[in-house]
C-alpha cells in the first residue's frame, strides 16, 4: 500500500517569486511509514506543467513498484512484468 500526493501552480496565474508557476511537488508515504518527497518545476503552458506533472508522478509510482516486493512471493522479472 501506499499513497501519492501532488500539488503545485500549473498557471497561468498564482505564482510569486517563492512559488513559481511550473513549481510542484510530489509525495509518496508507504506502508512502512517512510514519506518521501520532492519538487520540480516545468516550463511550459498550464496543460504542459499539467501533463508534465502526471508523467512525473506515474514515474514516482513506477518506481516505487520496482523496489518493492511483489505480494505473495510472486517474482516480478523483466521491464513488463505484471503484478498480480
Amino acid at each position: 500500500d501506499f499513497a501519492l500526493a501532488t500539488t503545485g501552480i500549473a498557471g497561468p496565474d498564482g505564482g510569486s517569486a517563492e512559488k513559481p508557476v511550473g513549481l510542484v511537488w510530489f509525495a509518496l508515504a508507504d506502508d512502512a511509514g517512510a514519506v518521501h518527497a520532492q519538487r520540480a518545476t516545468f516550463p511550459g503552458q498550464r496543460s504542459d506543467i499539467r501533463d508534465r506533472a502526471t508523467m512525473t508522478a506515474l514515474s514516482i509510482v513506477w518506481r516505487h513498484l520496482e523496489r518493492t516486493p511483489a505480494p505473495g512471493g510472486l517474482a516480478r522479472e523483466g521491464p513488463n512484468a505484471m503484478i498480480l
